[in-house]
């Protein structure tokens, strides 16, 4: 299996991939990446790439901002566009606005930290009981 695209024409994929994509495809991907970077600001990095088609990722840290400005945050920033790590907040909020898709993440990332935080204290009031039962 090959990953690196090779341009036939209009289509620009590769054999790993299969999936016709096109040259046009990649510079929409390429472009639409650029806006999001100019809309965010500083500091976001693009990722163009083929899966069935061309996407994009835009990356600052712990979130990526993906095609139609879905959002993810993970605690691994080397992984943050992927989804595969320990753990992951993932929106599926579209907007046409990606700091408003950003916003909307952060909210709920703040909701569920603060739940796991009153959780976290239960766990640790039961703990510190076994620990006095059993000696230590």
């Amino acid at each position: 299996m090959n990953w690196i695209p090779k341009r036939k024409g209009a289509y620009y994929c590769s054999s790993a991939c299969g999936g016709r994509c096109t040259w046009e495809a990649y510079q929409q991907a390429k472009t639409e990446a650029r806006k999001a970077i100019k809309i965010l600001g500083a500091g976001w990095k693009a990722r163009v790439f083929e899966n069935m088609g061309w996407h994009w990722t835009v990356t600052r840290g712990p979130i990526s901002v993906h095609n139609g400005y879905w959002v993810m945050i993970s605690e691994d920033p080397q992984r943050a566009d992927h989804g595969s790590c320990l753990w992951t907040y993932n929106t599926t909020t579209y907007h046409k606005d990606p700091r408003v898709a950003v916003r909307r993440a952060a909210k709920i990332m703040y909701s569920v930290m603060n739940r796991l935080a009153k959780v976290e204290k239960s766990v640790r009031v039961t703990i510190d009981q076994f620990n006095k039962k059993a000696g230590g």
